[in-house]
């Protein structure tokens, strides 16, 4: 029997686990935190159970103009974070469930290092260590949160993607530091519950075609945003209660301050490498994460790596579950087949906006 060792159990990491163990595998999936990453956890799905929640005030708003009224329309902040967390709670069941549910799936709840090209170190909480050998190892541990150096940036109320997740109220105003896919949909479900926003980045989600990028900066009167464009931030402070951030243009060679209650940085995430020894064991890698083959072989024999570790690599959790399963299959003597070029995507701001394929810049 095949032994794989899967260190992460995000999309990735679980979906490998699964269809390893259809195929026959012994399989130990290695996590230390809670099982479906990012994605399930601080990711995907908060985010869209928020999303759902500003979708469906916003519908409710706009039928007036249909002739559907509603008196005394509130938002319970409490309400909504629990209902956020059942979702959450509910899809972690499920996946623990469907881990249960095969023989041959072992999760191992600790710290993966890489000792060698056949052999993973855990360690557990409470400190033991145990070695787990394999035939072949599968990097799937994720990204991280990024934090830019910015001056103030860890005073109370600034908030990383992580932390708004837990956010209990609903402030009146936020200036949001990133107008990537992060920021762009907590920016789009703040502002239909109703809070004013200073939205600071280069271009409006990026990630798209120049003529979306355009077309949800025509909408930002509607969406109760004020999009400082090509500006940066510079510095935080905070003085009554209030959160004031320095932002500069340099085109325009423009310095000016914008205020909030809260404030979000959302700069993007990185390629989550910690105490996995890649480097010290030989995996080549850069700032954005491990190098792979077209079969997401590292550059040593046995060890592979999926997913958001994967430098280069989209941050997007179907594509991770694609890889994971790919490359399972590949090495269960399966002939799978993968089309990098066809990879959808969607980013859920109100309205969303997604697409398929290569990016043509308008």
């Amino acid at each position: 029997m095949k032994r794989i060792v899967i260190i992460g159990a995000g999309p990735g990491g679980y979906e490998a686990a699964v269809r390893a163990a259809q195929l026959g595998a012994d399989v130990k999936l290695i996590e230390k935190n809670e099982l479906g990453g990012t994605c399930v956890n601080v990711g995907c799905i908060p985010t869209k159970a928020l999303w759902e929640v500003a979708r469906i005030r916003d519908d409710i708003t706009r039928g007036a103009d249909m002739g559907i009224h509603v008196k005394d329309l509130s938002l319970d902040p409490v309400g909504i974070y629990n209902r956020k967390n059942y979702v959450v709670n509910r899809m972690k069941g499920g996946i623990k469930f469907l881990m249960k549910s095969y023989p041959n799936i072992e999760v191992i709840k600790g710290i993966g290092k890489l000792k060698n090209k056949n052999t993973v170190t855990v360690t557990t909480e409470d400190g033991e260590t145990r070695d787990v050998e394999a035939d072949a190892i599968i990097i799937a541990t994720g990204s991280e949160v990024t934090m830019p150096e910015i001056e103030g940036i860890n005073l109370d109320g600034v908030m990383t993607s992580n932390d708004i997740l837990e956010l209990q109220e609903i402030p009146d105003s936020m200036v949001v530091i990133g107008s990537g896919v992060i920021g762009m949909e907590f920016t789009s479900i703040y502002s239909k519950f109703g809070t004013k926003i200073e939205l600071i980045g280069r271009v409006m989600a990026k990630q798209a075609d120049g003529e979306i990028s355009r077309k949800l900066e025509s909408l930002v009167d509607v969406l109760n945003v004020k999009f400082r464009k090509g500006y940066r931030a510079e510095k935080i402070e905070e003085k009554d209660d209030k959160l004031y951030v320095t932002i500069y243009n340099k085109e325009k060679d423009d310095r000016i301050i914008v205020e909030g209650e809260k404030v979000l940085v959302a700069s993007g995430r990185k390629a989550y490498m910690d105490k996995l020894n890649a480097d010290e064991i030989g995996i080549k890698s850069d700032k954005t994460g491990i190098f792979v083959d077209k079969d997401f072989k590292t550059n040593i024999d046995g060890i592979y790596a999926i997913g958001d570790v994967v430098s280069g690599n989209l941050q997007l959790a179907h594509l991770a579950s694609a890889q994971g399963i790919y490359l399972v299959e590949k090495l269960m003597g399966e002939k799978p087949e993968i089309n990098l070029d066809v990879v959808p995507g969607a980013t859920y701001t109100i309205p969303t906006i997604a697409g398929v394929g290569k990016l043509k810049k308008i």
